[in-house]
C-alpha cells in the first residue's frame, strides 16, 4: 500500500527469546525481495503478564516455587501502539496473516478499512470544529445524530450534551473488519448497553463461561462473527491516545 519513495513501517511484536531468529529470518527476505521496508521489533512489557492455572483452579508455580505467568491478552499491547509514531495503524495479529497467494485478494478490503477511518476521522475534525464556534441545541443534536448512526451509540440530550461530544469524539478510532461465522472461535459485533448508553463492540465468549443475558445460540447465530483486521487512528484530535 506504500505507493511513494519512502519505505513502508512495519512493527512486530514478537516474543523477547524468539527474536533473533525473527529477524534472521526477515532480514534473508528483505534482502531476496529486494523490499523497501522499515522494520522494527518490540516486546510485550513484562508487568502485563498473566498467572497460569490448571483445570482445578489452582495456580501454576515453577520449581523455583515462583508464580509461572504467561504473555497477556490483545489489550496488553495498548503500550506499544502508543509508542508508535503514527497517524495511523493497521493491525493484525498471528492468526490473521493469511497465505501470500492470497495477498492480493485481501488488499482492497485493508484499503476499504483505510478509507473508511479516514472519512470518520475528517467528519469528526468538522464536528470538533463545528462546536467551537456553535454550541446551540440544532448543531448538537445535529452532530449527535451523525454520530449515533455512524457508530451505532446513543446520547443524552441533556444541558451538557455539547461537552459530552466532545469527549466522545476525541479519542481514537477503530475500523474492525469482520469475516462470515464458520463455527470458529472469536468475538462478534454487539450492542452493548451501559450506563444508559449503548456502545457497538467486539464481544468474544469466555471458554468457561456462557454468555449472559443472551439467548442460547447467539453467538453461533452470528453472520459476521470474527474480527480480521483492525485500522485505528492512534490518536484523538486533541492527543488522546489509546
Amino acid at each position: 500500500m506504500n505507493n511513494s519513495d519512502q519505505p513502508a513501517k512495519l512493527e512486530f511484536t514478537v516474543s523477547e527469546e524468539h527474536y533473533e531468529m525473527f529477524k534472521s529470518l526477515l532480514d534473508r527476505i528483505l534482502q531476496k525481495n529486494n523490499l523497501n521496508v522499515d522494520v522494527k521489533f518490540s516486546f510485550q512489557e513484562k508487568s502485563t503478564n498473566t498467572v497460569a492455572i490448571y483445570n482445578d483452579g489452582t495456580l501454576v508455580t515453577t520449581d523455583s516455587g515462583e508464580l509461572f505467568t504467561r504473555p497477556g491478552g490483545h489489550g496488553s499491547l495498548l503500550q506499544n501502539l502508543n509508542q508508535i509514531d503514527a497517524d495511523i495503524i493497521f493491525i493484525k495479529n498471528i492468526d490473521n496473516i493469511v497465505h501470500q497467494d492470497y495477498m492480493a485478494e485481501t488488499l482492497p478490503y485493508k484499503k476499504l478499512l483505510g478509507g473508511v477511518l479516514i472519512e470518520t476521522a475528517e467528519n469528526i475534525k468538522s464536528y470538533m470544529q463545528s462546536l467551537e464556534t456553535d454550541k446551540s441545541a440544532d448543531n448538537c443534536n445535529r452532530i449527535a445524530d451523525s454520530l449515533e448512526k455512524t457508530f451505532c451509540t446513543t446520547f443524552d440530550r441533556g444541558e451538557i450534551l455539547c461537552d459530552v461530544l466532545v469527549r466522545f469524539m476525541n479519542r481514537p478510532i477503530r475500523v474492525c473488519g469482520m469475516v462470515k461465522n464458520t463455527g470458529e472461535p472469536g468475538g462478534g459485533p454487539f450492542l452493548v448497553r451501559k450506563d444508559g448508553s449503548i456502545s457497538l463492540q467486539n464481544c468474544g465468549k469466555s471458554p468457561d463461561k456462557p454468555c449472559r443475558r443472551k439467548p442460547e445460540g447467539t453467538f453461533q447465530q452470528l453472520d459476521a462473527f470474527q474480527s480480521c483486521r483492525f485500522g485505528m487512528l492512534q490518536q484523538g484530535l486533541q492527543g488522546q491516545q489509546v
